[in-house]
């Protein structure tokens, strides 16, 4: 991740493009994408594109924050809930430290790189309090590094219709002619 200061929406993209395309797509793969209250259409749509086209990178770009925010939900919770089992009584309120201590011991008790970087992401994403120290990790270590987002092109314009001049001049005099008040019919006066 860059020094510069990053928004949340573009950490959780950045975080999401960063991770195995595979095991983001085995993911979505398990859930269950029906139509249903549960599941809003903001977030069930994307998902439901992301198992037909099988493009993360594109889903990670471009796809409806709330939709990416929603996967990486789903990515980083096994893997938070053993960083929160590692921080122990520190979890409510953890330093620096505590955090990189409680994420090298997960690590080393076999959370793969991609589980990591989905929670750190996740947490320095969606506000929570430790946000800070997750995005310094985030930047401090070289294995976290987040990718950076493809720039994603606007589908082109089609081109424009050739216009006859005096066509266009025809319909100018009509839309004028429509927007004059038209004149109310003389009433013929009563001789006296």
């Amino acid at each position: 991740m860059s020094s510069r200061a990053t928004s949340t929406s573009e950490i959780i993209r950045r975080t999401v493009l960063s991770l195995d395309p595979e095991a983001v797509l085995e993911v979505v793969d398990a859930l269950d994408l029906r139509p249903s209250t549960k599941i809003t259409a903001v977030v069930g749509v994307p998902l439901r594109a992301l198992q037909q086209r099988r493009d993360v990178a594109t889903f990670a770009a471009a796809a409806p924050l709330p939709a990416v925010a929603a996967l990486l939900d789903v990515l980083a919770a096994p893997p938070l809930e053993r960083v929160i089992a590692a921080l122990g009584e520190h979890a409510e309120a953890p330093d620096f430290d505590q955090l990189s201590a409680a994420v090298d011991q997960v690590a080393g008790e076999g959370a793969t790189r991609d589980e990591l970087v989905a929670v750190l992401g996740h947490a320095a994403g969606e506000g929570f309090p430790e946000a800070p120290h997750c995005r310094r990790l985030l930047d401090e270590r070289p294995d976290f590094a987040l990718a950076e987002l493809p720039s994603v092109a606007a589908p082109p314009r089609p081109p424009g219709r050739e216009v006859d001049p005096v066509q266009r001049e025809r319909r100018r005099a009509r839309r004028a002619q429509q927007r004059r008040p038209a004149t109310p019919p003389r009433r013929p006066r009563r001789a006296k």
